[in-house]
């Protein structure tokens, strides 16, 4: 080793000390023919030899001596880093003193700064970055990836109707569920945060199903395939019949009484308003029907049309009947209590009759029971004629016979 470079690694060891092996430097000049770059470390420059990587250096950047630290300075192997690459990155707090953080590390105790050590505490794992004068600062917590979470257990079918559910036991750290399904055929798939899904199931049909859990991990295994089938053997038929409400009335949410309005005249006490005029206040008209419906039998309700007719009250415009569901099977002694969406009804004027088709969900509700009245509920102030008179659905169903 050349006097020159001795002085210069031993001005080193006064500026960085004799235990790191990794010294800061700065490029001063890059020879790409000699394949040599030149570095200012301490009081001296130091030109060490380069190979394949010179053209990652540039002037003006910073650098870090290498040597060996096994052996004295004079002896030390050299080299040249971009990064101190033997200083770790990650650690386990085991001490915190106000910003000062004791870190274990594979490399042995380090002692940092900290930017983040009103969130950390000890035995938490840490991220540790070096500034440019070899300071250890910690920057925040080491994330931990995810695993996988356990495929779920407990996989059940139950058939209603003509609709499937499929339910199964939540999985520890699952953010979400993957179901796939067929009827004999290529598997389809269908996602939900939880482990429950509907599946439609035709006479005859026969599905089957399983399920993964997922997260940020990735996915658990499937589970066990689970099959449910539709006995073909058995009969079904269609009916058609007409339901009339047991009971209707209209609830007064200013003075939070049931038919308080337009006394003795206009089907009172059954008919239904809906709508604020006239110092009304807000009005919900309702008529029930009681567990009627669902004591069809029905396994699914193909249609389902509600029949209105206006009364003679309010002004001469035509107004939309708005109707949504409701659990009341008779007239509660409060303000009725209402389920999903609504449906419009065609515009009418005083005295005239309209139909409207109730949706799907209403359908089904009907058919399950979780909808045992009619509500109606919109902005437009009109009456409507009650019991005997209007508010009668004409439902066409499937049976098993």
């Amino acid at each position: 080793m050349s006097d020159k470079l001795a002085n210069a690694l031993q001005s080193v060891k006064r500026a960085h000390g004799d235990n790191d092996p990794y010294w800061r430097a700065e490029v001063v000049s890059v020879d790409e023919d000699a394949r040599r770059i030149e570095v200012a470390a301490g009081e001296s420059t130091i030109v060490i030899p380069a190979v394949g990587f010179i053209g990652d250096y540039a002037p003006g950047q910073t650098a870090y001596i290498t040597r060996d630290p096994a052996g004295p300075v004079a002896l030390g192997s050299i080299g040249i880093a971009r990064t101190p690459l033997s200083r770790p990155s990650t650690g386990t707090v085991t001490a915190i003193s106000g910003s000062t953080v004791t870190i274990s590390t594979t490399a042995g105790t380090v002692v940092a700064g900290s930017i983040v050590s009103a969130v950390i505490s000890v035995n938490d794992k840490v991220l540790i970055q070096w500034d440019d004068n070899g300071k250890a600062w910690v920057v925040g917590e080491v994330g931990v990836a995810a695993s996988a979470p356990a495929t779920p257990t407990g996989l059940s079918l139950s058939l209603d109707g003509n609709t499937v559910t499929a339910t199964a036991n939540p999985s520890s750290g699952a953010t979400g569920y993957r179901f796939r399904f067929n009827y004999g055929g290529a598997w389809s798939y269908v996602s939900n945060d939880v482990p429950v899904a509907t599946f439609g199931l035709a006479q005859g049909q026969t599905l089957t199903v399983a399920i993964q859990a997922n997260n940020t991990g990735g996915s658990s295994g499937w589970s066990g395939s689970q099959a449910i089938s539709r006995d073909a053997a058995v009969k079904y038929k269609t009916f058609t019949t007409t339901i009339q409400p047991s009971d209707s009335g209209t609830y007064r949410n200013s003075v939070n009484r049931w038919n308080d309005w337009n006394r003795g005249r206009w089907d009172f006490p059954r008919a239904l308003y809906q709508g604020n005029a006239y110092g009304s206040g807000d009005m919900t008209g309702l008529a029930v029907y009681g567990s009627r419906i669902a004591n069809l039998g029905a396994v699914e309700i193909t249609k389902a049309t509600l029949k209105l007719k206006r009364n003679d009250y309010a002004g001469a415009g035509a107004e939309s009947a708005v109707v949504r569901g409701s659990t009341n099977g008779s007239i509660p002694g409060g303000a009725p209590s209402l389920t999903g969406a609504t449906v419009t009804a065609p515009s009418m004027g005083k005295g005239s009759t309209r139909t409207v088709a109730l949706s799907s969900a209403m359908r089904e509700g009907l058919r399950t029971g979780s909808i045992k009245g009619l509500a109606l509920v919109g902005p437009g102030d009109a009456g409507f004629y009650g019991t005997g008179g209007s508010m009668s659905i004409e439902i066409t169903y499937v049976k098993a016979v």
